[in-house]
């Protein structure tokens, strides 16, 4: 009996230690790992494709201190790819952090719409973990293309720029009649001042035409490259030249000859030339500036492709317009072209210009509450329309494909930019194919978040994603467009990838 007394009294002692001590424990644990009201969670697409990387979104509240987060999933396939450890310090903070992330995932098990693949987070510190399922659609139906039992690989990157921020490639590519691939790269170079670069269209022999110094030749090139019929290459810098206020220049494909044809300096006749050069069936170079002028918004200039002859043909006003983003040629004779700002609401219009600066009038003017601020290249399609992007449409809308007759009249939204997959404003400049299509790219959406290739019918039906990049999205994305190969079959373009430097790619369309 007196055993069983003192039995008795140790376990009520115990109990009354782990009481008083256990849960001090507990709460001490709680309190400097992950706090009382720590969250893990985890979100994904719900329908990826076997054997293309995706990306999770993982999120943490209130967390103090360490958190070690591993990845895991019931998918045995060879396939698959997991993210590695990672490891969260929030000790150095006084504070609890939350934290938004994203982490990449491939998964191999195709799946119906009733099964599913489960991906799970866990951290090891307190034991948390979250799962969520997904369905696992078949890899081959988007980025490859099966023939007769052939698979063929239809996205390929050609050539990877190198990490970090300073490898920007400016608005596109261009396509020289000896096949290769010729562009513009701001912020690199031997003084981070840019580079014109030719690189062939199976990504080898890249090669750096000419770096950017600084004052005597110009620096941050701006706007896309243009070719003559003699094999001369012709393009702008926004910066630089001998009053620092940006060039035009001319240089051989092969990098020789590089000359500076004119030095902008005085305001009236424009500084910080912007969105490109065209040639004219003239033999003469137009484009425009971002300032200077009579009312220091902006010119429309031409001059001679030897430098001689610069001239003024049109002065920007808030009422006509401001900003230039592009123009183009008509068949008539006449110039096209876009300003971000002005016109008759403010929030940009398309203009008409002769090429001797007479008859500018404002054919369209954007609205503040639908379609406004366009941007990219306005292009002139086969049926005589022209056609463009805006980069904010309206309410619930990230930006716009438009057509409009060229007296300004029909202008017709073709495709609003409001899904998952194609959200957020279209970057670069429409093209047309040969197939009669339009086709572009988004800087982000997408089915990864990280951009896409798209294409679009004239009349705005049959709207396609037609890829989704695969990268880092939480940067700004690398801007560009498409453009087509020699066959109208392979689209060449840049990468939409800023913080991994992103790359030039081919994209074969399906036959």
């Amino acid at each position: 009996m007196t055993s069983i007394k003192i039995r008795l009294q140790f376990l009520l002692l115990a109990i009354a230690m782990f009481s008083l001590f256990g849960s001090s424990c507990r709460e001490m644990v709680e309190n400097s790992n992950q706090g009382s009201t720590f969250t893990l969670s985890i979100t994904a697409p719900p329908k990826v494709r076997a054997g293309v990387a995706f990306n999770a979104t993982i999120t943490i509240n209130n967390l103090v201190g360490k958190s070690n987060l591993s990845f895991s999933t019931n998918d045995q396939s060879p396939l698959v790819k997991l993210p590695d450890l990672l490891v969260i310090d929030a000790v150095a903070s006084s504070d609890q952090v939350d934290k938004t992330f994203e982490v990449a995932f491939t998964l191999g098990t195709v799946t119906s719409e009733t099964q599913a693949i489960t991906i799970t987070v866990t951290d090891s510190i307190s034991g948390l973990n979250d799962s969520i399922p997904v369905i696992v659609e078949a890899g081959t139906s988007v980025e490859n293309e099966t023939n007769g039992g052939n698979t063929t690989k239809r996205f390929t990157l050609l050539y990877s720029f190198d990490k970090g921020p300073k490898r920007t490639v400016v608005e596109g590519l261009l396509l020289g009649t000896n096949g290769r691939l010729y562009g513009m790269a701001s912020s690199i170079g031997v003084k981070d001042n840019g580079e014109i670069f030719s690189v062939a269209t199976d990504g080898s022999a890249y090669s750096v035409l000419h770096s950017f110094v600084g004052k005597t030749d110009g620096i941050f090139p701006d706007g896309s490259l243009i070719l003559d019929t003699k094999g001369k290459l012709y393009g702008m810098t926004s910066g630089g030249g001998k009053d620092g206020a940006g060039t035009i220049f001319s240089v051989a494909t092969d990098g020789s000859a590089y000359s500076v044809l004119h030095s902008f300096g005085e305001k009236t006749d424009g500084v910080y030339p912007k969105g490109g050069l065209i040639l004219g069936t003239d033999g003469k170079l137009y484009g425009m500036t971002s300032s200077g002028g009579k009312d220091d918004t902006g010119t429309i200039f031409s001059v001679a492709t030897d430098g001689s002859a610069y001239s003024v043909l049109y002065s920007f006003s808030s009422t006509s317009g401001w900003s230039p983003v592009s123009l183009v040629l008509g068949a008539e004779g006449k110039l096209y072209g876009m300003v971000s700002y002005g016109g008759e609401h403010g929030s940009g219009a398309i203009f008409s210009v002769a090429t001797d600066g007479s008859a500018y009038s404002v054919l369209h003017s954007f609205t503040y509450s639908a379609e406004k601020h366009p941007s990219g290249k306005i292009i002139l399609g086969t049926d005589g329309k022209l056609y463009g992007l805006t980069s904010i449409g309206r309410e619930g809308v990230s930006g716009e494909i438009f057509s409009v007759a060229t007296d300004g009249s029909a202008y017709s939204v073709l495709h609003s930019f409001a899904g998952k997959t194609d959200r957020l404003s279209p970057d670069g400049s429409l093209i047309l194919g040969a197939d009669g299509k339009l086709y572009g790219m988004t800087p982000s959406g997408g089915e990864h978040g990280s951009g896409a290739i798209f294409s679009v019918a004239t009349d705005g039906s049959a709207y396609s994603v037609l890829h989704s990049f695969i990268g880092t999205s939480d940067g700004p994305p690398l801007p560009g467009s498409v453009i087509f190969g020699t066959d109208s079959k392979i689209l060449y373009g840049v990468k939409p990838d800023y913080n991994n430097g992103g790359g030039i790619f081919s994209f074969r369309l399906l036959q």
